[in-house]
């Protein structure tokens, strides 16, 4: 199976974390924004040999995406993936004002299962 045009749209008012003091921090503005960036959405660009690519366009920044995809029947599992999100202005802020040693790390992971209709 190839994928050869697809588009998945996420929520970003479900993002969960490990507590709601992360959570509340991930949804507010100085983050992801959720209230102004409701939404995030991952543009395909290609698959092969496992990997899908593409876009993910995200608080109103761009990052190109490899990620493992397992594709059978419509359906498509793609696995654990990291984007680098250093370019976020929380990050940028972190770095002017905080010790290395307190830098977060930058990678945010993804997981997706997608169901065709």
């Amino acid at each position: 199976d190839l994928i050869t045009d697809a588009s998945l749209t996420m929520d970003m008012n479900t993002i969960t974390a490990d507590s709601d003091k992360l959570a509340g921090h991930l949804l507010s503005p100085d983050f992801f924004d959720v209230n102004q960036f409701a939404s995030s959405t991952f543009t395909f660009s290609g698959h092969a040999d496992g990997v899908v690519s593409g876009t993910l366009s995200c608080a109103g920044q761009e990052f190109a995406i490899e990620a493992p995809a397992t594709v059978t029947e419509g359906n498509v599992e793609i696995g654990d993936f990291n984007v680098d999100m250093s370019s976020f202005p929380y990050f940028q802020t972190e770095k002017e004002q905080a010790p290395e040693e307190e830098w977060h790390d930058t990678n945010i992971g993804f997981t997706a299962s997608i169901v065709a209709q």
